[in-house]
């Protein structure tokens, strides 16, 4: 594989985590707090132990990291649909409007690149994205068989 290819990936991967602690900071929150947020807009309303999984954090912290949104009016819990024992984490129009703020901003990322190419540019992200989901997949699994 050509180094460099892999060396852009890894200064992509660094700038959105630059990012993303930049927003966090803009608004106050922790870079995983954010995380949270992009979670629960891509997915929907997820429960404690959904977040648990995305996040790969323990139910104690993700419980923590729950209360500090709540309390700060980002998310808020409901009952479950289905199930009245458990509850269901929800955006609230302050969890929105920060996402919203943050599509702004990433959209202007995108200035830079002529209105022809950005189709193009976000179709390879998708197909980046996909492959880097099936990697991470791969290396969860190999980690359970006990293969390094």
């Amino acid at each position: 594989m050509d180094q460099s290819l892999i060396q852009s990936l890894r200064e992509t991967v660094l700038a959105f985590e630059g990012y993303r602690r930049a927003v966090a900071g803009h608004f106050g929150l922790g870079a995983v707090d954010t995380q949270a947020l992009s979670y629960l807009r891509v997915a929907g309303p997820m429960g404690h132990t959904n977040l648990v999984g995305a996040l790969e954090m323990s139910p104690a912290a993700i419980s923590g990291l729950v209360d500090r949104l709540v309390l700060g009016g980002f998310v808020v819990r409901e009952p479950h649909p289905h199930d009245r024992r458990r509850t269901t984490v929800v955006l609230t129009e302050r969890g929105e409007s920060v996402l919203r703020q943050s599509d702004v901003w990433m959209g202007r990322a995108l200035e830079d690149f002529a209105e022809e190419d950005r189709a193009q540019v976000g179709e390879m992200l998708r197909r980046l994205s996909a492959s880097m989901h099936r990697q991470t997949e791969r290396i969860a699994a190999a980690d359970e068989a006990g293969v390094g």
